[in-house]
């Protein structure tokens, strides 16, 4: 291939298709402030379908353009699909209503799992917590037991007192 005109990285956000044309929106790895963060691919006359595009949605990849065709590499996936229209235009544009509604979308599965994630640790920690308090009652009791016990167990009832100071016990 010759030199590509241009090339562009970032997550693949969607591929529309209408009146003869299809759209494949850039979006940049993270929200962006700048006015127009989103690279716009429109190809007139597209020799492609969606299947083409659609195991590259939501991935991070490269695309190189040429005139009328550009490269697609999907980065996760080492796959390359080259796109074709009679015309190609390539433009920065602004979110639109579909950017933001994905991005809001992506929070929310962010946030569901981040919860779950910190509900289960905190279970475990807890779980953590409960064990270390019986350790030392059993310590503790033992060492009550006679002389011989209490020397004993005097350097483990040390170590879990710090593990207790240590978790804020």
């Amino acid at each position: 291939m010759s030199v590509p005109k241009l090339e562009l990285s970032g997550l693949l956000s969607r591929c529309t298709f209408s009146d003869g044309q299809a759209e494949i929106r850039l979006a940049p790895f993270e929200m962006s402030q700048d006015e127009l963060p989103i690279w716009s691919l429109v190809f007139s006359e597209p020799s492609f379908d969606a299947g083409a595009v659609e195991p590259s949605l939501d991935s991070e990849v490269e695309i190189e353009v040429f005139d009328g065709r550009a490269m697609i590499r999907d980065i996760f996936r080492g796959a390359e699909q080259l796109l074709v229209g009679s015309e190609l235009k390539v433009t920065r544009v602004s979110y639109d209503v579909t950017d933001l509604r994905l991005h809001v979308r992506t929070l929310e599965d962010s946030s569901k799992y981040y919860s779950a994630e910190l509900r289960a640790a905190t279970a475990k920690d807890m779980q953590g917590r409960g064990i270390l308090r019986e350790l030392l009652r059993r310590a503790e009791i033992k060492a009550a037991a006679s002389d011989h016990h209490r020397e004993r167990q005097a350097a483990a009832i040390n170590v879990l007192k710090r593990l207790q100071a240590h978790f804020g016990e």
